[in-house]
């Protein structure tokens, strides 16, 4: 059930009025836990209104339940469906009684569901702080990469998925449903692309962080190689399911607290980027150049010249180390 924002423990302050954000209307608000100052969650309202088909009649759109909480480690998702809240990614440890503190301003259903995307203790750390939390979602990958983590050692075992899938799951009905896809290794092996067709949404973690060099999780089955055809499959599914904004794991800000809302030419950008990156040091490797020498004088095309190229070095080892025999 939605509720009014109500003053608690939590100290509440409206960081932006209606603005336009990732071109769709965006409410920030910040929420600060009350002795916790160096925990704050923002709440970043997004009204799902772009999908074409809806704006052609938005008096059949569904009210939108769906907000993007930013705070430590990637960004989450969340949305009250009619058995309770839905929460995508727990951020890193300790951030899940913030959660639950802003959660606690626009709803008071409890949080049922649990969708882990991949098993980084900064997306998946805080499953233990949802204890009304009864089923917990992930691709069949990502759990067991997951069983090995500190984070569910002894009695936070239980915190592990109760619920695998290896291909494609669909969870809910109607305006509740969130479709679940796993497209191959990327970030990981396990992976999980969610879409949530009612509010023309896709979150897709680490396979998309940001407009950024890929990182890539070789412990846990990662290629930087098998990635940009992941996520074209991604893509493909993504437009079919009607979707106009993806979620990127840890995309900036702007405009003060607002999380950037990708868009599907944004995606495809990205795939681009990492091809024309994987070609270059591929090149650079064929003319005998070592990985050092190749970071060093790694050139791409300019159209690209906005995207982080910070851990260029790590992210031309990994590709080395995937063209060893």
């Amino acid at each position: 059930m939605t509720k009014a924002v109500a003053f608690g423990t939590v100290v509440v302050a409206v960081c932006a009025a209606l603005s336009v954000g990732g071109g769709r209307l965006v409410r920030a608000v910040e929420a600060r836990q009350a002795g916790a100052q160096d925990r704050v969650v923002n709440i970043q309202y997004i009204p799902g209104m772009s999908n074409a088909e809806k704006l052609a009649d938005p008096f059949s759109a569904t009210y939108s339940t769906l907000y993007l909480l930013r705070g430590g480690g990637g960004h989450s998702l969340t949305f009250e469906s009619d058995d309770g809240v839905i929460l995508i990614s727990t951020m890193a440890p300790g951030w899940g009684g913030p959660i639950l503190d802003v959660l606690g301003l626009i709803t008071e259903d409890p949080v049922t569901t649990l969708i882990n995307t991949h098993p980084d203790s900064d997306y998946s750390g805080g499953n233990a702080e949802f204890p009304s939390a009864t089923r917990i979602i992930a691709h069949a990958n990502a759990k067991t990469a997951m069983a090995r983590m500190p984070a569910f050692q002894g009695d936070n075992a239980q915190f592990l998925p109760n619920t695998v899938f290896d291909d494609a799951m669909s969870l809910l009905e109607g305006r509740n449903r969130v479709d679940l896809h796993y497209f191959g290794a990327g970030h990981t092996d396990g992976d999980t692309v969610v879409i949530i067709p009612t509010y023309g949404t896709a979150y897709l973690g680490d396979l998309f962080p940001s407009k950024a060099l890929p990182v890539i999780d070789t412990a846990n089955g990662g290629s930087a190689f098998a990635l940009p055809d992941t996520l074209q499959r991604a893509l493909e599914a993504i437009e079919s399911a009607g979707v106009d904004y993806v979620v990127a794991g840890k995309a900036p800000t702007f405009r003060g607290r607002q999380v950037q809302l990708m868009s599907i030419r944004d995606l495809q950008e990205y795939i681009d980027f990492n091809r024309a990156f994987l070609a270059a040091v591929k090149s650079a490797a064929d003319a005998g150049k070592s990985a050092e020498d190749a970071a060093a004088t790694l050139e791409m095309p300019d159209k690209f010249s906005a995207y982080d190229m910070e851990r260029v070095q790590d992210a031309v080892a990994i590709v080395y180390s995937e063209l060893q025999p």
